[in-house]
């Protein structure tokens, strides 16, 4: 009898799917779209992720939002199908909590590229971590979401973004 071979087509997906290309074509970014060197640094520091944190960044539809301005004002509009049960009725008004997840990115002119895979891994680790909104980052004068996320950031191969944790 013979052993079925595994499909090349499944391979060549897969080192695809692990690429800069494979991880592009998944990538979600609004803002400075045409910031092609940021959307190759975020790739890049994706493919040092593990795969897992990876395929959860990309798969759970994490938008990263590259700034390439001082401020920035715009309008953020979702549309989405839902079901009776999904709709919060409040008197005679009817409400929808859409969460999506973000990551606000801002690089410094001139910053190194390590730096900016630092930045972007870190905040990765923030939403990994569900430690995105503020009050989970004090306690006791001390910011320990930055510790956590940092702490995660080293685990994964990167760089600390802070030097100190006090406030």
């Amino acid at each position: 009898m013979r052993i079925k071979e595994p499909k090349k087509r499944d391979a060549e997906f897969e080192a695809w799917e692990n690429s800069i290309a494979g991880v592009l074509n998944d990538l979600k970014i609004w803002g400075a779209t045409d910031d092609e060197e940021g959307k190759i640094i975020i790739a890049k520091t994706l493919l040092r992720l593990p795969c897992k944190i990876r395929r959860r960044i990309l798969d759970s539809e994490v938008v990263f939002i590259l700034i390439d301005a001082e401020g920035m004002a715009d309008t953020l509009t979702f549309s989405k199908v839902v079901s009776k049960e999904d709709v919060e009725t409040i008197g005679d008004n009817y409400c929808i909590t859409i969460r999506q997840p973000v990551i606000f990115l801002r690089f410094r002119p001139k910053e190194k590229e390590s730096s900016k895979m630092d930045l972007i891994a870190h905040e990765i680790a923030h939403h990994i971590a569900g430690r995105s909104l503020i009050r989970h980052r004090l306690k006791g004068g001390y910011n320990i979401g930055e510790k956590k996320a940092d702490d995660l950031v080293m685990s994964w191969g990167f760089k600390r973004c802070y030097k100190s944790y006090k406030l």
